[in-house]
């Protein structure tokens, strides 16, 4: 007979099935989303993906023309021509109204009503300084705009004219 003792190793603590699922799904989805950002970093970021904000005939400006169009709309804003922004202002006095009790509904509209026509306001000069801009082009540069509006159109359906 041996005199030798039986050390008991600790047992190492099973992994239930469950666990270990939801650890390699949490792992794939880790690299997915890394390889993802790796991804859009290296070409350069999602492709189109601010255009897509703006509408067609924007979208159609040959890129020094949208570039000198946003340079004149900054100006334009910064000297105060396309007046205030609503802004974090407007949606705190919002949320103001809304919470108030009782409930001014003449208040909120009056509210929307003045920030309608601030955007409106703005709109306007964008769109004359577009205006003027478009008119400041010879017969061949707006022809050339026109055709690439229209294949702008063609691109997305969604944003083709509406025929009656």
């Amino acid at each position: 007979m041996s005199d030798e003792v039986k050390t008991e190793q600790p047992s190492k603590a099973k992994m239930r099935r469950g666990t270990r699922i939801v650890l390699i799904v949490s792992l794939a989805l880790n690299l997915l989303v890394v390889g993802l950002a790796v991804g859009a970093v290296l070409s350069g970021g999602p492709k189109g993906h601010r255009d897509m904000r703006m509408p067609p005939h924007v979208r159609a400006l040959a890129p020094a023309d949208r570039r000198a169009i946003g340079q004149e709309i900054r100006k334009a804003h910064r000297a105060g021509a396309l007046g205030e922004r609503s802004g974090p202002r407007s949606s705190g006095r919002l949320a103001d109204l809304l919470a108030a009790v009782p409930f001014d509904r003449a208040a909120v509209a009056d509210l929307q009503e003045q920030t309608e026509r601030a955007e409106r306001a703005r709109f306007s000069a964008a769109r004359d300084i577009w205006l003027d801009h478009v008119a400041q082009m010879s017969d061949a540069e707006r022809a050339a705009y026109a055709e690439r509006l229209r294949e702008v159109w063609a691109k997305k359906g969604k944003d083709k004219p509406k025929h009656d």
